[in-house]
């Protein structure tokens, strides 16, 4: 079997500012052609991490490197890269056209691909109004076409979703599904976990600068389940005043319903079972990426 080729690679990466250490001794392989998420709480070092990967900041101590090719390079800086990531600077007074058609002259793209990016993010009707006049929602679109212009080997996404409404969430999504290839490999930051499960088959998760995981998000959010175990609602002070309420999982006490890992499921049977409260139903739910999040915690 095909070794996959590693798009990204970080080494003991370290970030500073001043006293502040933003990201302390990173290390992580990202596959080429996989939509990879980063999480984490505020203050992670998630926007740290994507200034880094995306060349806008030096790092500390460490190293990336980019398709093998060390990051400090200065004919690696922006190669094949494309980032749309703290609301990076665009020519306000140009067209919406002439931004993205300027960067395709700086990027080599040809004025094909440069429609077809506007056509994939409904903009058609906006290239010609000033970038300063556009609503929020379109001046993200237009920033992540900057990006996918440039970012012909990894385009770095920083909450795409952030300001699009619903369809546009639904034109984002299907675009974003179309990006990866063999060459080209996608990193979006969200605090969506939902969207992020939905589009994503790896993840990074960071707190407080350090990482907690780096991998596949199937091997993250585990083969684990809960049961949801239902009961009558009326019966909700006899079952509280039996149980261990170290076998239910926390924020699980919804009347008539007690949440619990498949590890305790049957203790809790034999418990109500002496005590007359008969199991209504016994509803399997499978982890999430959100259960997981919290599960995880901060370290």
């Amino acid at each position: 079997m095909k070794t996959p080729q590693v798009a990204v690679k970080l080494s003991n990466l370290s970030k500073r500012y001043g006293s502040t250490l933003a990201l302390d001794d990173i290390n992580v392989e990202v596959p080429a052609g996989t939509v990879v998420g980063l999480v984490g709480s505020n203050g992670s070092g998630k926007s740290t991490l994507l200034r880094l990967i995306a060349g806008v900041e030096r790092p500390s101590h460490g190293e990336i490197e980019f398709f093998g090719k060390n990051l400090a390079s200065s004919e690696t800086i922006g190669s094949g890269t494309g980032a749309a990531i703290d609301a990076m600077a665009l020519w306000p007074r140009w067209s919406v056209k002439r931004t993205l058609a300027y960067l395709g002259q700086l990027t080599g793209r040809t004025d094909e691909e440069v429609k077809d990016v506007i056509k994939s993010l409904s903009l058609g009707e906006y290239s010609s109004r000033k970038v300063r006049t556009l609503s929020l929602g379109n001046r993200q679109r237009v920033q992540i076409g900057a990006a996918l212009i440039n970012g012909s080997l990894l385009t770095i996404l920083d909450e795409p979703m952030n300001g699009l409404d619903p369809q546009g969430r639904l034109l984002m999504r299907n675009l974003i599904e179309q990006l990866p290839t063999d060459e080209r490999t996608v990193l979006i930051s969200s605090h969506d976990l939902n969207e992020i499960q939905t589009l994503c088959s790896h993840i990074i998760h960071l707190e407080r600068g350090r990482m907690i995981f780096a991998g596949e998000l199937a091997s993250y959010v585990g083969e684990a389940k809960t049961f949801l175990v239902h009961y009558p609602p009326e019966l909700s002070e006899a079952i509280s005043s039996i149980i261990d309420h170290r076998l239910v999982r926390t924020g699980s006490h919804n009347p008539g319903v007690l949440e619990v890992d498949d590890q305790n499921v049957e203790t809790l049977r034999t418990l109500m079972e002496e005590h007359s409260i008969p199991v209504l139903n016994l509803e399997t739910k499978k982890h999430t990426l959100e259960d997981q999040f919290h599960a995880h915690g901060r370290p």
